[in-house]
């Protein structure tokens, strides 16, 4: 297989909400459309960031629709997550997203599942997928630890092409990649790009993208030019940024950097997120905000 393909930066797209907590699909395509002038690679739909677990089943497919004829018009990439709580609901969007024809569908495993439910999930999506590739999200913080030998038996599994990688334990990946060297891997921890590439990943998928897609993009491309000198400086100065996002809630955080770049008041309903930064706090992260985009700015003017 050419993973060639799937190299670069794909943003998990957030599900911009009304004031009345609906979808605001106006929204969704303007944030798109900023991203794509950034010139990431593609997106990656109905992730966590795009609050899935929140959405109704209907939401789902109509944003992957919106998002999918968007990358199609201007030759992005299409990866959509359809990890859903039951069997059935997974499949029925695994189905969707291959009609459409998007590049990959994606999914967590069940949170709690064990081994062979596990298996049995990725084998049902797998066959619901067709000829549509199929990546596994691995996220031991939040779905349990996947042990070394049962991720191989995984990656084994008809059209699994690879996995979206949110984990610091770079061995493990590194170990993935000594016995499956052909698979694709997408670093999932903004605060990790730099490392998860050294250690083998084709680019990443990262919370923070909808609101810098050029830092990511500006990320990638110094590493894969060789300049890692500014790939470092970059990753540093996202590090100085995170701290108070961190400090403060990532979840609200994201939230106030996106009011503050697009003007969309919310993207996560409740109870995925519970309102308790204080003005204080906000002018923290919207300071360290604005020096981010400074280093951005000073990194690609040197670059050219």
């Amino acid at each position: 297989m050419d993973k060639s393909k799937f190299n670069g930066i794909l943003v998990p797209v957030i599900s911009p909400l009304t004031p009345d907590g609906e979808v605001d699909y106006n929204a969704l395509e303007k944030v798109i459309l900023y991203v794509f002038e950034k010139d990431v690679d593609g997106l990656y739909v109905c992730g966590g960031t795009g609050d899935a677990n929140y959405l109704r089943i209907e939401e789902r497919k109509r944003i992957a629709e919106l998002s999918f004829g968007l990358c199609r018009k201007y030759g992005k990439l299409c990866i959509v997550h359809t990890g859903a709580r039951s069997t059935r609901d997974a499949v029925e969007l695994v189905k969707h997203a291959s009609a459409l024809g998007v590049d990959a569908v994606s999914s967590m495993p069940v949170i709690k599942s064990n081994r062979l439910q596990r298996k049995n999930y990725y084998e049902a999506l797998a066959e619901a997928a067709g000829e549509t590739p199929l990546l596994i999200y691995y996220i031991p913080g939040v779905t349990l630890d996947i042990p070394l030998d049962e991720m191989l038996d995984l990656l084994d599994i008809k059209n699994v092409i690879g996995l979206k990688f949110s984990d610091a334990n770079f061995f493990y990946l590194k170990r993935l990649l000594i016995n499956r060297p052909d698979i694709v891997v997408y670093n999932g921890c903004d605060e990790l790009l730099v490392y998860g590439m050294l250690g083998g990943a084709n680019g990443g998928i990262g919370m923070n993208y909808n609101v810098f897609p050029e830092l990511f993009v500006l990320i990638y491309k110094c590493f894969r030019d060789g300049d890692i000198k500014n790939a470092m400086k970059l990753q540093d100065a996202l590090s100085a940024f995170l701290d108070p996002v961190f400090r403060y809630g990532l979840w609200e955080s994201v939230e106030h950097t996106v009011r503050l770049r697009f003007g969309i008041e919310h993207c996560f309903r409740e109870p995925n997120i519970v309102h308790v930064m204080n003005d204080e706090q906000k002018a923290e992260v919207a300071a360290a905000m604005e020096t981010l985009d400074g280093v951005i700015a000073e990194v690609a003017k040197e670059r050219g």
